[in-house]
């Protein structure tokens, strides 16, 4: 993580401009200038069952089947710098464990780097009374050298015909890029990654329509 900082002003001169937006993923995004962070709200309605969603959403050691697929892919093709390689949940990390994120900084000698390690701690995960859990909190579990916070909040709700997956993040990044960080290059570098989560948790859903108690 040496070269962190460095690396955040490089992806944000080289992501070209433009939108992020995603099929059936609805955000709201805007700096908050009294926290000094950045903040997404949003969701996605799905024809599936609430029982279905919180039993995949309770099966942490799967996430990594699913969560970071096509996400080092912008929306115009390219690869993102961050080429984020492998999730994988911690039981035994903090209270209720962490996922432990695994990437590669893709920049030429001696500035690239080769699985480093980010860990997100879990805050939250409330049980729900069917099965699995219908909300999980997460939040930066470790000091890093390209953000102050990282906290995401994901809710499921609905019935057995339809459910919706919330989510809410805050996201402070290190004060010295922040200046230069605006709020189109936040929607095209963290945003857009968040809602890939999001999209990949959906397709997994759907994959999914039929799944027994997490395991």
């Amino acid at each position: 993580m040496r070269w962190s900082a460095l690396l955040l002003s490089l992806l944000v001169m080289a992501v070209p401009s433009g939108p992020s937006q995603a099929d059936a993923v609805q955000t709201h995004t805007w700096y908050d200038d009294d926290h000094d962070e950045f903040r997404t709200r949003g969701h996605v309605d799905l024809d599936l069952p609430l029982s279905t969603v919180t039993q995949v959403a309770a099966a942490f050691d799967e996430y990594r089947l699913w969560a970071l697929r096509k996400i080092n892919q912008k929306k115009n093709g390219d690869a993102f710098i961050t080429l984020l390689k492998d999730v994988r949940f911690r039981a035994g990390t903090g209270k209720m464990g962490a996922f432990a994120v695994t990437y590669d900084l893709d920049l030429v000698w001696p500035f690239g780097s080769e699985g480093e390690h980010l860990l997100f701690a879990v805050r939250t995960r409330r049980p729900h009374p069917a099965g699995g859990i219908d909300r999980l909190v997460v939040g930066l579990g470790e000091e890093s050298a390209l953000l102050n916070s990282f906290h995401l909040e994901l809710e499921a709700t609905g019935d057995e015909r339809r459910s919706r997956v919330s989510f809410y993040a805050r996201v402070e990044i290190l004060g010295v890029v922040d200046t230069f960080f605006t709020l189109g290059r936040y929607r095209r570098n963290i945003e857009y990654r968040i809602v890939k989560v999001v999209q990949n948790l959906g397709v997994w859903l759907k994959s999914r329509r039929s799944v027994g108690p997490p395991r």
